[in-house]
């Protein structure tokens, strides 16, 4: 919308408003005045206020209370509480018979004479600091502020408060009572709320009334109505029908004042038993846990026919195994327990069901809790092993007690066999090297490796911390050699065991564990075998070119591929030159060529500057893993001139004398001048003004550039390009365009490493051709070019502004409202003409 046009739309609401305002007679200034949607209240008159009177005994009664009232100095000064708006008018001054009275008052504190002005019949003491104040120019206090509190919150089991809190759990059978000390009763009730454990206000059903204490008669709030009247009023909660859990006991000042909450959890059953992992793995700790009421004493009973065979433990001459006070407590651990044998703490056949059992006694704390843990590398895997729980009888001695405790629950626990399962491994290894063994393992955590040697088993090295692999996520990856032992081929027997198993079944550290026998290998649950070969081992090598250009600033490499499987994870490559000489920085070493997953690729080249026959020898280390040669001997040898042959035979008698196993492949390359040359060019060197490839031969190989130049007669410039090398053909390929090249002598030159050749060629005339289109803008209208050249410049046409103005139904609009008001306007002076007659 355009200026002009939202000026007019101004100029029409203005009009409207004031033809409005002469049609109702109401002047302009009670129009702005006026607030939309305020109502009057005409059932009182004009600063009339409406009060409801109450007597003194209902206002005693009343919580949270609305008034405070002192006839006498003796019941100044009053006192209110942080956060209660309250009516004090009616409180007598001190030493005077006049009262606060209605209206704005301006307190005093005289403790720091600061002030606190409020409205005495809405006196709002939320911001008010606690201390005492004076409403009069005297100091005397007729008002006492004080901080509302609740300062405890318990629950007893009776409501005389001499037995023990209550912290925890409690019986689902039992009524409790609720105890709150808080200092601000006289001013406001407490409204309390009881939560079940799903967030459910279930404070209606909990409380109990009847079993309550009542209120005094002063005050009319109800207990049954949820909420507690005066400090110390207890409130019996009785959870009998409601189901086990957290429940949340919270109070709160109905009008003002602090919030104070705490939780107790109802036990539906005496007490219950369960495990934090169930299944678990033979060796792993159980640890179970005890929920019941709060210090209550729990008995743990295991039958001993679940015990393993290498508990400690007594055999009688009838061969039954009698349990000791140390065989439970192996089994059972944790703080504040007393593990116990049936068969020695009760004596044997006084009970002969309870005399091999093992028990354990379990103080709960005040939580009504405890946790203790059960080795179950002594317990029999492979199946559910049970535990009897029992609660307290009646006193006496232990044994008496074990005899008589009540059975309330029977928990199992399956234990579950540890085991070791070999998924990846090879059959056939190369001596020398590495190898992997995966797989999973259930109840594991640390893997050591063994092998069969001589009716021992021999600790083998595995990559990793501790000499271990770790198992993760139920599976396992190890990585070792084949040497040592596996020297020599032949068939092995490996073995894996879980290491944790070897501390706790043959109490053997697993760091100084390097040799166990066939009997202590037997005891382990999770031994498993497997068995492997291991052989000589295979070298092999090939080179990627039979040729490669040496005697170059800019040198060539020649790529060394192959496979060694047993030669260790290093190879020796010995590079001999046509005179005999050999390229190392030590020649008795060679240079150091990495095998890695059976295979190895090395480049050479670049310090070779002789034309002629080059030799290449690689060494392996063979089955023994070390190297044959005499290096010291080596370099006494290469010490004085030899011819090529004469280094062969050095280095090939070095490492196959007698008793070696190093394997040795020999290769041969020529070193040749580096060569470049241009093929002919079009048809006999004359090619026409169009794209003509150029080609010739190079055997630089891979990876290099020949920069191609055209000139003309003159040695000028005219055309660059690069030609590619295709090392495969020996080969490079370059194109050209010379459209537009004038007829006539040009020059070629190719420009690559080290080398550079030229060739001369002819452009010729191009032959006509009938029907060829005519060059682009040729034959076309001048005035044609010109329009496309303005279409196309991509400039964008100036748009004009609009010319202001009023358009013709703008105008027509402000006729219509004009018209309106005046209508408006003359309705007015007739309705008030009317009036006056």
């Amino acid at each position: 919308m355009t200026k002009s046009k939202n000026t007019y739309r101004r100029l029409c609401l203005v009009l409207i408003v004031v033809g409005g305002s002469l049609v109702w007679g109401m002047p302009l200034s009670e129009v702005s005045a006026a607030s939309p949607g305020s109502l009057t209240d005409d059932t009182a008159a004009d600063g009339e206020n409406v009060i409801v009177s109450q007597s003194a005994g209902e206002r005693d009664k009343q919580r949270p209370r609305r008034f405070v009232d002192a006839d006498s100095d003796d019941e100044t000064p009053v006192t209110v509480y942080v956060g209660e708006t309250v009516d004090v008018s009616n409180v007598t001054l001190t030493d005077r018979t006049d009262i606060i009275g209605e209206g704005d008052v301006v307190l005093r504190n005289l403790d720091d004479g600061g002030d606190a002005p409020i409205n005495a019949t809405e006196a709002d003491f939320s911001t008010v600091d606690t201390g005492e104040y004076s409403a009069d120019a005297n100091e005397s206090a007729e008002i006492r502020v004080e901080p509302p509190r609740i300062s405890a919150l318990g629950l007893y089991e009776t409501k005389d408060e001499e037995n023990e809190l209550i912290s925890g759990r409690i019986d689902g059978g039992s009524t409790v009572y609720l105890d709150t000390r808080w200092n601000f009763d006289e001013a406001d009730k407490l409204e309390l709320t009881i939560r079940d454990p799903d967030g459910l206000d279930v404070t209606e059903e909990v409380v109990d009334a009847d079993e309550s204490e009542s209120a005094s008669g002063v005050v009319n709030a109800s207990v049954d109505e949820g909420y507690v009247a005066e400090d110390g009023q207890d409130v019996a909660l009785n959870f009998t029908g409601f189901e086990g859990g957290e429940y949340q006991i919270s109070v709160e000042g109905s009008d003002f004042g602090p919030t104070r909450s705490t939780t107790v959890t109802v036990i539906r059953d005496p007490v219950s038993m369960s495990f934090e992992s169930d299944p678990v793995f033979q060796g792993e700790t159980a640890v179970a846990n005890l929920t019941g009421l709060s210090d209550q004493t729990v008995y743990i009973r295991l039958d001993s026919n679940t015990l393993a065979r290498d508990v400690p433990a007594t055999m009688g001459s009838d061969g039954d195994v009698s349990v000791t006070n140390e065989t439970a407590e192996q089994v059972f651990y944790g703080q504040e327990i007393i593990a116990v044998a049936g068969g020695e703490t009760i004596g044997f056949g006084s009970d002969a069901e309870l005399a091999d059992d093992l028990f354990i006694v379990v103080g709960l704390g005040e939580d009504g809790e405890a946790r203790f843990g059960i080795r179950t590398n002594y317990l029999e895997a492979t199946r559910n092993v049970t535990f009897t729980v029992a609660t307290e009888p009646d006193g006496g001695t232990l044994s008496n007690r074990l005899r008589t405790a009540e059975s309330v629950d029977e928990v199992t626990l399956n234990v579950t066999e540890r085991n070791i399962t070999i998924q990846q491994a090879p059959d056939v290894v190369p001596t020398t090297d590495e190898f992997t063994i995966g797989g999973t393992a259930a109840g594991v955590e640390q893997i050591a490796v063994y092998a069969r040697n001589n009716g021992n088993w021999e600790r083998l090295n595995v990559s990793g911390s501790d000499n271990t692999a770790s198992v993760s996520n139920g599976t396992f990856s190890l990585e070792t050699t084949a040497t040592g032992r596996f020297a020599i081929p032949d068939g092995y027997l490996l073995g894996l065991v879980s290491v944790d198993e070897l501390e706790t079944r043959l109490n053997r550290d697993a760091e100084t564990a390097t040799t166990l026998t066939s009997s202590e290998w037997n005891e382990l649950e999770t031994a498993t075998p497997i068995s492997i070969r291991t052989d000589q081992g295979q070298l092999s090598a090939r080179l990627q070119s039979e040729e490669l250009v040496v005697r170059s600033d800019v040198a060539d490499e020649i790529e060394l591929t192959g496979s060694a499987s047993g030669q260790g994870d290093s190879l020796r490559l010995y590079v001999i030159g046509p005179r005999g000489n050999v390229y190392a920085d030590d020649p008795a070493l060679g240079r150091a060529v990495d095998v890695s997953n059976g295979a190895f690729e090395y480049e050479f080249g670049e310090s070779l500057s002789h034309s002629g026959t080059y030799h290449v020898l690689v060494v392996g280390q063979g089955r023994d893993g070390s190297f044959a040669a005499n290096e010291s001997a080596l370099r006494t040898a290469f010490a004085t001139d030899r011819t090529p042959q004469q280094s062969v035979e050095i280095i090939t008698d070095a490492y196959e004398q007698a008793g070696s196993d190093d394997r040795i492949v020999s290769l041969e390359f020529a070193g040749v001048s580096p060569s470049l040359t241009i093929e002919t060019i079009g048809q006999a060197d004359r090619v026409p003004p169009t794209t003509v490839p150029i080609s010739g031969t190079t055997n630089r190989g891979d990876g290099r550039e020949i920069a191609i130049d055209i000139v003309d007669a003159n040695g000028t410039l005219v055309a660059a390009t690069i030609g590619e090398i295709n090392a495969t053909t020996d080969t490079w390929t370059a194109s050209v365009n010379f459209s537009g090249f004038t007829p006539g002598m040009y020059r070629v030159i190719a420009d690559g490493p080290d080398l550079r050749t030229e060739r001369n060629f002819t452009v010729v005339e191009p032959q006509e051709q009938a029907g060829q289109p005519a060059p682009r803008g040729e034959g076309g209208d001048a005035s044609d070019d010109a329009d496309n050249a303005g279409e196309q410049t991509g400039q964008p046409t100036e748009e004009r502004p609009p010319t202001p103005g009023v358009s013709f139904f703008d105008s027509i609009e402000i006729v219509i409202v004009v018209l309106g008001v005046a209508i408006l306007i003359s309705l007015g002076l007739l309705a008030r003409f009317r009036g006056e007659r």
